[in-house]
Order: structure tokens, then sequence, then C-alpha cells
């Protein structure tokens, strides 16, 4: 038998970094094997049927529903994805954060880009970071009937061009890091691949847009959402996020601080990384 020591230094801190990563994915029993409805055939074999699904489990296609920004970003917050974006702009881990979204006046002007904040965090007042969220959606069936022209399987893809302007309100207004969130609504309900969580948009669709392609130093996090099968979101889904580009930090404006430290109230409470 191989010396403990010496299988634990070849094989476990000789290890490279796995290639793979866990990915949350929500999956719930729409249908069971109905034993009571089991019929012997004459060649002696048995067929099973299955139940009837759950009258609240709905088919619903994804692209066939209508997402705001403010209410999908509540569903992140909500389901605990939204951890992983603390995680990703946020290096020191020991320290608690605050945020608040759609944050307004005093830090916007109503009529002037960008608007509101979407998301607004920070470990220190004088180091805040602004999020700008977008949502495209990704249609598999469109992508498979049209595969010369990528734009077709997206939607609203202009939206992502909107964000960069909005961004560049942000920059003005002094914060330390600022990042485009663009969230992926990815309908895979008609791909019918053998393993639910293969069914999920190949990353290089996106960050190949060319409406993707930076226009100044904000940051890029990709938050994809699939549906897995015809069942709606809420029943089954797989989200995983990407940071692309990390932002190039620079020196916040005293007035910025200053008008975060005087509206402390709009933040809410700290949540630990």
């Amino acid at each position: 038998m191989q010396n403990p020591i010496t299988y634990i230094k070849q094989h476990l801190l000789g290890q490279k970094p796995s290639k793979y990563k866990l990915v949350p994915t929500s999956l719930t029993i729409v249908q069971k094997l109905d034993f009571s409805r089991a019929v012997k055939n004459p060649d002696g074999t048995t067929t099973l049927s299955l139940t009837d699904t759950h009258p609240s489990l709905t088919q619903l296609k994804l692209n066939d529903r209508k997402f705001e920004e403010p209410e999908f970003v509540e569903w992140l917050i909500k389901k605990g994805h939204i951890q992983m974006l603390w995680q990703a702009i946020f290096p020191n881990k020991d320290l608690p954060l605050v945020y608040g979204t759609e944050i307004k006046k005093p830090f916007t002007v109503s009529g002037v880009k960008p608007g509101d904040i979407d998301i607004f965090a920070m470990q220190s007042p004088d180091t805040a970071i602004g999020v700008e969220c977008k949502i495209i959606k990704y249609d598999f069936d469109k992508h498979i009937n049209n595969p010369y022209d990528l734009k077709r399987a997206f939607n609203k893809l202009n939206k992502i061009d909107d964000a960069w302007e909005q961004l560049e309100g942000y920059r003005k207004l002094g914060f330390h890091k600022t990042y485009l969130l663009l969230i992926v609504l990815d309908d895979q309900s008609g791909n019918k691949t053998p393993g639910q969580l293969s069914r999920k948009i190949d990353s290089k669709l996106v960050t190949q847009l060319k409406n993707l392609q930076p226009k100044n130093d904000s940051g890029i996090i990709i938050f994809y959402v699939s549906q897995i099968t015809e069942y709606e979101l809420e029943v089954q889904n797989m989200v995983s996020m990407d940071l692309v580009r990390d932002a190039t930090p620079q020196l916040q404006s005293d007035s910025l601080t200053k008008m975060i430290i005087d509206n402390n109230h709009l933040f809410k409470k700290s949540v630990k990384l």
C-alpha cells in the first residue's frame, strides 16, 4: 500500500485546478412513474405510464414572458444568485458590503443618463461600485432555424448599446468601478439534447457579440439564466456567471463619497461575502 503522505503529495497537492465549476441548478420532479397504471403486454413486457403533471407546473417558454431589469435583479437576490456577483467584484472577502437597487435622487437627475443606478454597492464609501443591468433573450429554436444569422436568435441587442451610454453617466458621477451586468435569458426549452445540464448556450455566442465589445473602462459580467425544459423558469433552471472583463478602477470623486455618507439610509443592510 502506498504511503499516505506520498499519495497526498502526488495526487492531492500536485493537482491542477479543476476545469469544472459548480453551477446552481433548480430541478423539480414534474412527473413520476405511475405503477398503478402498469399494463401487461402480450409479449410479456410491462408498459408504465407517467403521472399527470401537477396543474401548478405549467409549461411556458421563457421568450413568451416579459421581464424588466429591476424585476430580474430582485429574482437574483431572492434566489441567492447575486452572491456570485459580490464574490466577483469585491476582492476583500472579510469585509461586509452594503448595497441598494434602483438608486436615484440625489445621485442622478431625471432625464439625464444614467437615470438611476441599477445596483449601487460598496465595502467602503470611497470605493463604490455602480452596476448597470441589461436583459437580452436567446432562443435556441431560432438559432437552429437561422444558423448563419445569429442576430435572429437574440432580441433587444440595442439594450447593450444603451448600457454603454448609461455607464458613461456612472463614470461622470465618479464611481471607483463600474460594470455592465448582462443577463442572458437562455430559452433552451426546444433543446432535446440528452442530459438537461448540457442544455446551455455556448458563452462564445454572447461574448463575441459586436455590441458587447468594450466602449470604456467598465467591466463586463454575464449571468446566464437557462430554461432547460418546457417548464417555466421557477420550476427548472440553471444559473451561471462569467466575469468577462474586470473594471479598471479610478480614484472616486470626493463629491460622490460625501453624497454616499450623507444618504446612507438609501442602502440596504450589510451582506457577508
